[in-house]
């Protein structure tokens, strides 16, 4: 990993570890707001279907699963936050980022 890189993942660490409302993947009405929309987008994109080409057809179907799939990895990720933050030493973090910083 380059310095740079290091450098960006610290900072947005501690920014986690100082946030103090969770994030909005972390809300309970998210899955199932995001479920209802996918279900309207593909009830429509079958509508449209004879309108559009398949290739279109496909690669619409196809972004929205790479959607979903992000949110539900996303959300996960949110989910487990809270039973590894106690497990990170903030001090350390900043010293490392001075160290990259300089």
């Amino acid at each position: 990993m380059k310095a740079h890189e290091e450098l960006l993942y610290l900072k947005h660490v501690l920014m986690h570890m100082d946030a103090d409302k969770p994030s909005i993947l972390a809300s309970r009405w998210l899955p199932p707001v995001t479920w209802l929309a996918a279900c309207a987008f593909f009830i429509a994109l079958f509508q449209l279907q004879h309108a559009l080409p398949p290739a279109v057809f496909a690669g619409l179907a196809c972004l929205v699963g790479i959607v979903l799939g992000a949110l539900a990895f996303w959300r996960a990720c949110t989910a487990k936050w809270p039973f590894v933050k106690p497990h990170l030493d903030r001090s350390s973090i900043v010293r490392r980022v001075r160290e990259l910083e300089s």
